[in-house]
């Protein structure tokens, strides 16, 4: 499948042909689903979010130097996976335990 690039000015030139009102009417009994397979225990255990298992997320507050989260926002997307990581590596490391 090929990427395709369109300027806005395209997109608005473009017709919708969706049926908006369909849709706003329609119930989740309306939706057909025999394209998609059921999800298993086990596609459950290998979901994740941003990379993290879904099993094990938990949001913190944690404070640190502006210059440091300045460096792990300009890495880019995923960087708050990267600075979990980093941290888990470093707890490993530095406490002698087997990663988590």
């Amino acid at each position: 499948m090929a990427i395709v690039r369109y300027t806005s000015e395209e997109l608005d030139k473009m017709t919708d042909l969706t049926d908006w009102e369909k849709l706003r009417n329609m119930t989740d009994e309306d939706i057909d689903y025999s394209d998609i397979p059921e999800w298993t225990a086990e596609d459950f255990a290998r979901a994740t979010r941003g990379g993290v298992p879904l099993e094990h997320p938990q949001r913190v507050s944690v404070y640190v130097r502006p210059s440091l989260l300045a460096r792990y926002q300009n890495t880019g997307k995923g960087w708050r996976k990267r600075l979990s990581e980093n941290f888990e590596t470093w707890l490993c490391q530095t406490q002698g335990i087997a990663a988590l």
